[in-house]
């Protein structure tokens, strides 16, 4: 039962954390988990504006390839976020280290 409780309240720290427009501990953690999550809709993203753009020939490999790359930086920086929450990064504090903060904020 208290598995289940920790899991729901980070769970719910998801979709709270970046509502609050804040950059705290809380932030972080629901970014990292966020990212960690879904890094690999970056792929999706990547290969449709690619493909929009380009054409559908040279777009698909190009995005493939440029979403690939991106999934894995921003599940690397979801991980880092995850183990590192409670502290702040020097100057930037509690900042997202990669941009846009989402894999669902479209660039």
């Amino acid at each position: 039962m208290r598995r289940y409780l920790f899991l729901m309240f980070l769970v719910s720290l998801v979709g709270i954390g970046p509502a609050w427009g804040a950059t705290d501990p809380a932030t972080k953690l629901s970014r990292g988990i966020q990212n960690t999550a879904f890094g690999w809709f970056e792929i999706i993203n990547e290969t449709g504006n690619a493909a929009d753009k380009r054409g559908f020939w040279i777009g698909f490999p190009e995005g493939l390839m440029r979403g690939t790359a991106f999934g894995a930086v921003r599940t690397v920086a979801g991980v880092f976020e995850v183990i590192s929450f409670p502290f702040p990064y020097g100057d930037k504090g509690y900042d997202a280290i990669v941009l846009p903060e989402s894999a669902f904020t479209r660039r």
